[in-house]
This record gives C-alpha cells, sequence and structure tokens, in this order.
C-alpha cells in the first residue's frame, strides 16, 4: 500500500519531502529576486513555489523528527491503526470519493471556463480528467490481475 512507501513514519521520505522542500524554496526566493515587479504572474508563480517548498520542509521536519525522535510505542500503535483492515478499508473509500468529487469538479470547471472563453484552461483541466480516467483503467486492470 502506498501508505507503506510514503507513509509519515518513512525516513526516506521525508528526507526527500526536506529536500525538495529546500530546492522549490530556493528556487522560489531566487527566481522572485530576478524577475521585475512589472510581470506580476511571475512573481506570484514564485511565491507559490515558496510557500510550497515552505510547506514541504516543515511537514517533512516534523515527521522525520517524529519518526526519529518519538518513542517506539507510539510507532507501534500507528503501524497497527495504519494496517487495521478496517481503517485501510476506510481510507479507501474516502479516497474514491474524493477523486470522484474532484472529477466533478473539473467538469464543472470546464464549463465554467468555456462559458467565461478561457479555452486553453479548460482544454488543459479536460487532459487532467483524461490523464486521470487512463490512470484510473491502467490501475484497474493491474489489480484486477493481482487479485
Amino acid at each position: 500500500m502506498l501508505c507503506k512507501m510514503f507513509g509519515k513514519d518513512n525516513r526516506i521520505f521525508n528526507l526527500t519531502l526536506i529536500i525538495a522542500g529546500v530546492v522549490a524554496m530556493v528556487f522560489g526566493l531566487w527566481y522572485s529576486h530576478i524577475i521585475s515587479e512589472e510581470v506580476h504572474h511571475l512573481q506570484m508563480l514564485a511565491g507559490m513555489f515558496t510557500g510550497m517548498g515552505s510547506a514541504f520542509l516543515a511537514f517533512g521536519v516534523f515527521f522525520f523528527l517524529r519518526s526519529r525522535f518519538g518513542s517506539a510505542e507510539k510507532k507501534k500503535q500507528r503501524e497497527i491503526e495504519r494496517n487495521d483492515e478496517r481503517n485501510v478499508q476506510i481510507t479507501r473509500y474516502a479516497m474514491s470519493i474524493a477523486a470522484f468529487a474532484a472529477v466533478l469538479f473539473s467538469a464543472i470547471l470546464i464549463f465554467v471556463l468555456t462559458a467565461l472563453d478561457y479555452i486553453l484552461p479548460s482544454m488543459l483541466i479536460l487532459a487532467g480528467v483524461y490523464a486521470e480516467l487512463a490512470v484510473f483503467l491502467i490501475a484497474y486492470k493491474v489489480l484486477e490481475k493481482k487479485m
């Protein structure tokens, strides 16, 4: 399951999150200094990179410290909760609902953007919906063969 590969207690994932956060934050700060103030959308993009990098760094450091210095009792309890069949089913069901809601929201957004004559963003979101559908179908076929 993905939570074992990318879980909060996985040190490699946490270090990768820290490194990605530092890189994104440094890039955002550097990019905001070399871009002139008149190019507002690029300044906003630099701010987005800085904010995303800061969030990645904060989460990575928090989870790394928690996994390194947390009590063994709590680690074991989290592992039991993560592997509990009921919690696994609840997580899968919640992810299914979230994926359906994301596709529905994207479809509504496509219609709204097309009505506002923003064709390019509408087509990009449509491509994302098609990519999500392709990932679903591929995952379904792979899991069907495994199970």
